[in-house]
């Protein structure tokens, strides 16, 4: 998936990231996207890791989540509601590293803990920044919520590592009273086999589904 071009008739740039550092690592903590439509809601997606999108070049991913809410009415496929009028995209990431491919997530894990890369503390530090700007994002700047973060088959993580991460953005979303949802997917129900939210697909995304977050953590239909 190499980086694409914004839809140029559909999206105003440059695009707003926080932040992007050059340094061996790369780290993106927020990509805002305001859309040509004059809308004022604003709908933050929830991912794994960001792979190309910056302020000036987007990826297939971003480019299909713009398609999707971009002028159309999206269906709540588990409710009577639909959500219409957005004119404001957030992505947040549970991990801030930028790699194309999240299979090789935990290794830039791995190494940009080791000591002769940021080491344990600065690493702890940048995932608490992380957090700190997915609060501000969803408590400021945020009307949807949308959990896609997925967990390929072939992925290898620290599972205690990955649903640390999630438990923490779960707690936010959560208090903050905004409405949640999933992506619903041709042919696949609203969650993985693993209890996962999918990641979003452009060719495959036809609407979302409306959750709650119970006190055991877990991933519920409203």
């Amino acid at each position: 998936m190499p980086p694409r071009d914004y839809p140029s008739s559909k999206v105003t740039l440059p695009a707003e990231v926080h932040p992007v550092n050059n340094t061996t690592y790369r780290v993106r903590e927020s990509l805002k996207v305001t859309l040509n439509n004059n809308y004022s809601s604003r709908i933050t997606f929830i991912m794994m890791n960001p792979a190309f999108a910056n302020e000036n070049h987007s990826d297939d991913t971003v480019n299909g989540l713009i398609n999707f809410i971009y002028n159309n009415t999206i269906q709540i496929v588990n409710t009577d509601e639909n959500i219409n009028g957005v004119g404001i995209l957030n992505v947040v990431n549970l991990f801030p590293l930028y790699n194309p491919d999240s299979r090789e997530l935990w290794d830039d894990i791995l190494n940009i803990r080791s000591t002769d890369q940021l080491g344990e503390e600065a690493f702890e530090n940048l995932l608490d920044n992380n957090i700190k700007t997915i609060n501000d994002v969803i408590n400021n700047d945020t009307d949807y919520i949308v959990l896609t973060w997925g967990l390929p088959n072939d992925i290898y993580i620290s599972l205690a590592l990955y649903y640390r991460q999630i438990f923490k953005i779960q707690k936010i979303a959560k208090h903050s009273g905004l409405p949640i949802f999933v992506p619903q997917t041709n042919n696949r129900p609203y969650l993985s086999k693993q209890e996962t939210p999918f990641h979003p697909n452009k060719k495959r995304l036809t609407g979302l589904v409306r959750i709650n977050i119970n006190n055991l953590n877990e991933i519920v239909p409203n």
